[in-house]
């Protein structure tokens, strides 16, 4: 993680009264009476549901069996100062509408539930008996520290995320950097981040699949499903000081540097590489080895490799986006797709059209628009041929 993440929680003292279930009458300032129909400052444990504009003037603590609700027509926003959250408890925090704030906190068994619009300047916290749900749009975020429950389906981004507990992604979460030590399951939507370290298990299944931009370690165990896609932008590492890293690789891993293999590798997937690459750990399963820079599976190996592992017989290629013949343009949108693939260039081209593994799906004269609705999910190539010309395109069905 680039930055530690700091929950800096300096909590508004009150004195303890019977819980009540408060709500906004007006808009105005969060300690201002007039604002609630109690003619009161809204106490830690109280049920308190905003339906208003309210802007939050102080720290605040909600606890016990208290609850806050920022409805579809309410906001809760504070104002020019750093303001903190912290949902202690069995509390129930539920955003529909849209919430500004610096910290959120969650401890203790509290739980959260956001549909709306949820920006928090500095930090979110999740501890070990806690609950995150995430529906609808969290930014702006720089810092995220999970230990407990965090459930994705809408879009979160972005800064450096640490997932210590059960994360599970079926939405969009774009990151500087993202550490699992926990379990991070990935079923539906991507994950994009710079760098992507991985000490925990990471499941790649569904219609998911992985952007980085920069490196990735794994030192845990990984698992990516069939038709799924890793895609890494320099370099990757799969290795632990105990010998206990690997990777199981059912679908596509490519690689845009240099890879290391220095513990296990298995699968039925496609490995593609573009520079160099070392194995001296073992290779096993039907996985596709394709080194760009190699004649053989790998630079150089002094590992063990299973004779059932074949050496680029899909022919894939990382970067092939940029393999260009001639000066003559092709484009394909939109990508990823679902149903219908449009495609500009000059029609007295051929196409090919292969899946991940090699398999040929098509191979005719280029058309305007392809139907892929019939295409299961995962990465394809499509290479475009002419009398003077070649060039290779890959995109995404999902």
């Amino acid at each position: 993680m680039k930055k530690v993440l700091t929950l800096s929680i300096t909590l508004l003292s009150l004195c303890a009264f019977a819980q009540q279930t408060i709500t906004s009458i007006s808009n105005g300032i969060a300690t201002n009476p007039l604002v609630w129909d109690c003619s009161c400052i809204p106490q830690t444990g109280d049920d308190i549901t905003i339906n208003h504009a309210i802007q939050m003037n102080s720290d605040w603590l909600v606890n016990g069996s208290g609850s806050l609700t920022v409805s579809n027509t309410g906001s809760l926003i504070e104002d020019s100062q750093s303001r903190s959250i912290l949902f202690d408890g069995g509390v129930v925090f539920t955003n529909q509408g849209t919430t500004e704030m610096t910290n959120f906190a969650f401890t203790n068994g509290a739980e959260a539930h956001n549909y709306g619009t949820l920006s928090l300047d500095t930090g979110l916290y999740v501890d070990q008996n806690s609950t995150f749900m995430n529906h609808g749009l969290v930014k702006d975020v720089d810092s995220t520290l999970t230990q407990g429950m965090f459930m994705n389906e809408g879009t979160y981004s972005q800064g450096d995320f640490l997932n210590e507990g059960m994360m599970t992604n079926t939405g969009y979460i774009t990151a500087d950097s993202l550490l699992n030590t926990g379990t991070l399951n990935t079923s539906a939507g991507n994950l994009t981040t710079y760098d992507f370290g991985n000490t925990g298990i990471l499941n790649v299944t569904g219609s998911s699949y992985i952007i980085v931009n920069d490196d990735f370690w794994n030192s845990g165990a990984l698992y990516l499903a069939a038709g799924r896609d890793i895609r890494i932008a320099h370099d990757m590492v799969n290795s632990h000081q105990s010998g206990t890293a690997s990777v199981n690789n059912d679908g596509l891993i490519e690689i845009g540097n240099d890879f290391s293999n220095i513990d296990t590798l298995r699968g039925s997937g496609v490995f593609c590489i573009a520079n160099n690459s070392l194995n001296t750990g073992d290779v096993k399963g039907t996985l596709d080895i394709c080194d760009n820079t190699s004649v053989s599976h790998f630079d150089a190996n002094t590992g063990n490799i299973e004779a059932t592992v074949t050496n680029c017989t899909t022919g894939c290629s990382v970067g092939v986006e940029e393999n260009v013949l001639s000066e003559k343009e092709i484009s394909i949108y939109p990508n990823p797709v679902s149903t219908k693939l449009n495609i500009e260039s000059d029609t007295n081209y051929k196409m090919l059209l292969v899946d991940v593994m090699g398999n040929v799906i098509l191979d005719q004269k280029v058309v305007n628009t392809l139907d892929v609705s019939s295409l299961k999910t995962g990465v394809y190539f499509i290479k475009f041929t002419g009398s003077d010309f070649s060039k290779t395109l890959k995109f995404v069905k999902k």
